[in-house]
């Protein structure tokens, strides 16, 4: 075995130098990205130094265009397209669930919106 490796680096001097080497890697990783036509969520995520979160509910809403692959998991960017959609502020092409109503309303059933409230009878009558 080799002798162990001293330093007379200080403590200060060893996180200035893993700081440049993280921003050196990130600007590797974003150089890379920049490159790719199409990118996964989490490429699209990084790209635009927002969450993954945010990519997927902008899909969920319909203001950003994506294509899958492989399956469910596998889905798909094109990197012009979310340039397009985060200028024009991802906008929402289909009306998002209220959080309120997190189940589907048909058209008529007891839990549509739009349907008027049956009102009951007074508790005398129900008898």
């Amino acid at each position: 075995m080799g002798e162990p490796v001293t330093t007379t680096a200080t403590l200060d001097e060893l996180r200035e130098a893993v700081a440049g080497l993280s921003a050196r890697m990130a600007e590797l990783e974003a150089a890379a990205i920049a490159d790719k036509p199409i990118l996964t969520v989490e490429e699209s995520a990084r790209y635009l130094s927002i969450s993954t979160k945010t990519i997927q509910r902008r899909i969920s809403e319909g203001g950003l265009p994506h294509f899958r692959v492989g399956g469910d998991k596998g889905v798909r960017i094109e990197r012009a397209e979310l340039l397009r959609a985060a200028r024009a502020g991802f906008p929402k092409l289909r009306a998002g669930r209220s959080r309120l109503h997190s189940r589907p309303h048909f058209p008529g059933s007891r839990t549509d919106p739009g349907r008027p409230k049956e009102k009951l009878p007074p508790a005398t009558e129900r008898a």
